[in-house]
């Protein structure tokens, strides 16, 4: 669309400079002037963003058709819901929304919010280097001219006209805050309950007029969501359908689906090696997600625990790599399988932090850090890598599975392990009649074999899925929508590979189906495809079990009554 002023002239074409006439007047009276216009011109970049900045971007600067509807849509609808697989570019299009949006309406406020303020913070100040690069002009839109307030866990824009884009996280730390528009980044992985109790209330008041002091009756609040795709039967993926609904009801709602193909097609993001390469390395779940956006799971949102379950648990914004000194920790470890010649598990260690009540009880158990470890790794640095991050943690007690092949592990970790330059001591059983070879040892290892009548099998999986209804266990929170947004190795094994493998645990969890036996009253659990592993979800299991049913037995039994009883002498 060309947008001309009165004078005919079309200022959407790229050789004329909209400044050059308006904005280079020394008059004071220049606002009071062209009042006119710049009402008409605010309401045509409101309605083509696209076209506004094609107006005062780098020459190099161009949007794909796909960009520009996005982008419209986001101007356009109050409520909106955007499912793109990774690479797509969802977060900058978001980016040039909100700094559309916060130079044509003066006092206005915009929280972009992730599954933590890291990641947030991150994802802006990327985008914000960018948009720098390639539109020139917002340096005059900014206070100083560039961000002033910016660190790892914070980002702030301030525009001369008071508008403000700040960074937030998607869960309780932004309860009380106001703003006008609210941007959730991986919108799949925030609950309903987050978005009804701290989201929503956020936007519940207008933008104040500079003026007066008043809210246009005219303009609304809103609450946008990018995202990949998330989980079948979660309670964002309902809010999706629901959005999806009213797309075709209401104007000022959208919903946008696209996968890889839509990048690819403009040559951006990834080529048909790069998805093939992906898709080598990906399970079927993890390529459907982030790169089909295709939702996750079953279609009726089961596994061994429910979506809804699992979601509400996802709360912990970052992993621990050691002990804080405050709380006893608890290690669970799954030993890898063959299923067939082709195909190999992996094993896994799963980190957990216990909080207990004033009587001494396991009131929750926090899952600071999850691992995968090759299944081509000998026992013997197996038991190493344990006993390095016992170092670490120094837990009370680590669960190992003993069954079949995982006995060999437990014989190595009962022997004293060579490192490169330390001796590990050798553990002894907390539930066995075998001792070490070594005086060297100490007494924290319990060997769980499922087919022991203390450890039964049924018995662990009933005791997961209470303890999730229950919201006993809290999860690391889904990783950010970028690919990876590290700075480097270090900062990615740190930062971001324990919320993928705790995605990966999910992803575990989803793909088992439960059995019930009337006959024995039992559960057993199955694999639904055997592309996906199930160690972590499993080792969890061991590590919930241990906690929530082991320790509290083991506290009945060693209960000192002495002092009871001497009141009776």
């Amino acid at each position: 669309m060309a947008f001309k002023d009165k004078s005919k002239l079309t200022l959407s074409d790229g050789g004329i400079k909209i400044y050059e006439k308006y904005f280079e007047s020394k008059s004071n009276d220049i606002i009071q002037k062209y009042q006119d216009f710049f009402v008409e011109f605010r309401q045509w970049a409101y309605w083509y963003p696209d076209k506004f900045l094609d107006m005062f971007a780098d020459e190099n600067f161009e949007l794909d058709i796909d960009q520009r509807l996005t982008l419209r849509l986001l101007m356009r609808g109050q409520y909106s819901d955007f499912v793109q697989s990774r690479g797509t570019g969802k977060t900058f299009v978001v980016f040039l929304f909100m700094i559309i949006k916060a130079i044509i309406f003066p006092n206005y406020k915009v929280i972009f919010v992730a599954q933590t303020k890291e990641a947030s913070a991150r994802s802006l100040k990327n985008k914000y280097i960018e948009a720098m690069r390639m539109l020139p002009f917002l340096k005059y839109e900014l206070v100083g001219g560039k961000v002033k307030n910016a660190s790892k866990e914070y980002f702030e824009l301030n525009f001369l006209n008071g508008s403000q884009i700040v960074n937030g996280i998607a869960g309780e730390g932004q309860r009380g805050d106001r703003a006008n528009d609210v941007i959730i980044d991986e919108r799949m992985f925030v609950s309903t309950e987050v978005i009804n109790d701290v989201i929503i209330p956020i936007v519940s008041e207008g933008r104040k007029s500079l003026k007066n002091g008043k809210s246009g009756i005219h303009e609304f609040n809103c609450i946008k969501g990018i995202s990949s795709a998330g989980y079948y039967g979660s309670s964002a993926h309902q809010d999706y359908l629901k959005g999806y609904k009213l797309n075709a009801e209401k104007y000022d709602n959208f919903t946008l689906c696209t996968d890889y193909r839509v990048p690819m097609m403009f040559g951006r993001a990834f080529d048909k090696e790069q998805i093939k390469a992906r898709k080598d390395t990906s399970t079927k779940m993890e390529f459907d997600m982030n790169y089909l956006s295709d939702f996750g799971g079953s279609a009726d949102g089961t596994g061994l625990v429910p979506i809804q379950d699992i979601e509400l648990c996802r709360v912990l914004d970052k992993p621990e790599f050691r002990a804080d000194g405050k709380h006893d920790y608890i290690f669970a470890y799954d030993v890898a399988r063959n299923w067939n010649t082709n195909k190999t598990d992996d094993s896994a260690l799963i980190i957990g932090k216990l909080y207990r009540g004033a009587n001494g009880d396991v009131g929750k158990v926090q899952i600071v850090n999850v691992m995968t470890i090759s299944a081509n790794m000998k026992f013997e640095k197996q038991a190493l890598l344990i006993k390095q991050m016992d170092e670490l943690f120094n837990p009370v007690v680590i669960v190992a599975d003993s069954n079949v092949i995982g006995f060999g592990l437990t014989e190595f970790l009962m022997k004293e392990t060579n490192g490169d330059d330390t001796i590990y001591p050798a553990y002894n059983t907390l539930n066995t009649p075998e001792k070490p070879d070594t005086e060297n040892y100490i007494t924290k290892l319990y060997a769980l074999q499922s087919n022991r009548k203390e450890t039964k099998q049924s018995d662990i999986i009933k005791k997961a899925i209470d303890v999730f209804s229950k919201r006993r266990v809290e999860l690391l929170v889904a990783p950010n929508s970028s690919v990876v947004g590290a700075k480097d190795k270090g900062d990615f094994l740190t930062e971001e590979l324990p919320l993928y493998e705790t995605a990966g645990m999910i992803e575990e969890s989803l793909n088992l189906d439960v059995k019930y036996n009337e006959t024995t009253d039992t559960l057993t659990i199955k694999q639904r495809t055997r592309g996906i592993n199930k160690d972590k979800i499993v080792a969890l299991m061991y590590l919930l079990f241990y906690a929530f049913e082991i320790m509290k037995d083991d506290k009945d039994e060693n209960v000192d009554t002495r002092k009871y009883l001497r009141l009776f002498d």
